[in-house]
């Protein structure tokens, strides 16, 4: 997917929000008898498209959320007083449905940009759907329409890296509540043994979509991760791969994240990544089945192990040097346990949660790098925290001025679903320059009464960053 002359190539991730046009008008429906004349809105009117731009490529069959499908007219009224509770902004969160990661902190961190890649439910798009339930959820005309989840883009002109040993997730009758998390770590290597090799797109490509929560991806330009499937490593599982319930356990730059049926990755236009030679690139896969509710198999009853052997590849799209008209830089900053010395550090050191601590923030500063002539077009910002996390904003302060722009938000944290935040570099660029200031801020709750380090959390971002021409 593309977007032409020079723009960013969108980075966004599932639920079917792109490409959205032709959206019902709250204000107006059809007159169809059905229950409240040219002002209402009915499933066959209008509503039923909503919820195939928004919903079915995860609330499907086949698909993650299989277990609460709204393909149907009949499925949609089952799920009525959820779909009404979600969709909506509770105070100082953002909305749960679609479950996009990014947002505004009211007061504290408002991107005055759009982000390109939004998922959210547009607030006409709401309206349409409260006002339809309000009216008792007219279906007009009769239809038999199977709304059908459409697959993500493919990432052209890719390699694909494939997992060929594979991994099992299963679950059984007698998991805790009919659920089950894993989540596997798998090595890339892209064999850059020649130099350096100039990465322009990623895309984690889901083997079994039923289980497949999510993905994140990080560069390890170490090769600290083969540690991880020696033959004395206790979290070996294979040749590439190793059990990573405990995380990465290296802190490699982040590379991006995928929500279930995830679209491409990529850099804006002209532009790619430097990848150092000798560098892996690990995905890490997150796992997640429910035993009662998704049956492979369609069989009744349920056997007492259900199996699904998955082989969730990696693609990555590789530029000639010489194509590469401007590298731009994933800068990752943050996880600082001591004070900011020369712009960089923690301004709350050390970094510690208190017990039964609740909306605990640690802040995080670098400098954007080089002189205060280069300027750079912030293209895309991908927090990272972990399962203790509620929210997080990163901000810039420019040399000469006292307040901070916002330059992303997540208003309600869910540490298995991340992804980059993308700010079209050409349509509403966000110029910042060498040595101004970037702020992360986590905001945390502890529900344990002992405190918490950064040995079990994070409070790191990535920030890409495009040389102006």
């Amino acid at each position: 997917m593309t977007v032409a002359s020079d723009a960013l190539v969108l980075s966004a991730l599932a639920f079917g929000m792109l490409g959205c046009t032709d959206l019902p008008d709250p204000k107006k429906g059809e007159s169809d008898g059905a229950g409240g004349g040219s002002d209402a809105l009915t499933w066959s009117g209008g509503i039923r498209d909503i919820f195939q731009q928004n919903c079915v490529r995860c609330h499907a069959s086949g698909q993650f959320s299989t277990y609460e499908p709204m393909q149907t007219y009949q499925q949609l009224l089952e799920q009525v007083p959820n779909i009404a509770a979600k969709i909506q902004d509770p105070p100082s969160h953002g909305a749960q449905m679609p479950p996009y990661p990014g947002g505004s902190v009211d007061g504290a961190c408002e991107p005055a940009h759009p982000y390109s890649n939004d998922l959210r439910m547009p607030p006409e798009q709401i309206e349409a759907v409260l006002r339809w339930i309000g009216a008792g959820k007219p279906e007009g005309a009769p239809s038999n329409d199977f709304l059908l989840a459409e697959p993500p883009a493919a990432l052209d002109a890719a390699v694909e890296y494939a997992f060929d040993e594979g991994y099992v997730m299963s679950i059984g009758s007698d998991d805790d509540d009919g659920h089950r998390d894993d989540w596997v770590c798998v090595i890339v290597d892209p064999e850059l043994t020649d130099g350096d090799g100039f990465l322009s797109g990623i895309q984690i490509n889901s083997g079994v979509n039923q289980v497949f929560r999510g993905g994140l991806v990080r560069l390890d330009k170490a090769r600290e991760s083969l540690a991880f499937v020696g033959p004395t490593s206790t979290r070996n599982h294979g040749v590439r791969w190793y059990d990573c319930d405990e995380g990465f356990g290296f802190a490699g730059d982040i590379l991006g994240g995928f929500l279930p049926e995830g679209e491409p990755i990529e850099t804006p236009e002209g532009s790619a990544v430097r990848v150092p030679q000798g560098s892996l690139i690990v995905y890490k896969i997150h796992y997640h089945g429910h035993y009662d509710t998704v049956n492979p198999d369609d069989t009744d009853p349920l056997p007492p192990l259900i199996e699904w052997p998955d082989h969730t590849s990696l693609s990555l799209r590789w530029e000639d040097p010489a194509n590469v008209a401007r590298p731009t830089s994933l800068l990752t900053f943050g996880n600082y346990d001591t004070a900011a010395v020369d712009g960089t550090g923690s301004l709350t050191p050390p970094f510690e949660l208190p017990g039964k601590a609740n909306k605990h923030v640690e802040s995080m500063v670098t400098r954007v790098p080089g002189k205060p002539s280069d300027a750079y077009a912030v293209w895309a910002v991908q927090p990272e925290m972990g399962a203790y996390g509620l929210m997080a904003s990163v901000s810039v302060t420019r040399a000469g001025d006292s307040s901070p722009d916002c330059l992303a938000a997540n208003p309600r944290w869910i540490d298995t679903w991340q992804l980059p935040l993308t700010i079209d570099p050409v349509a509403n660029p966000v110029i910042v320059h060498g040595g101004d200031r970037l702020q992360l801020d986590c905001q945390y709750r502890n529900p344990s009464a002992s405190s918490i380090t950064l040995a079990d959390e994070s409070c790191r971002a990535m920030i890409g960053l495009l040389p102006m021409e």
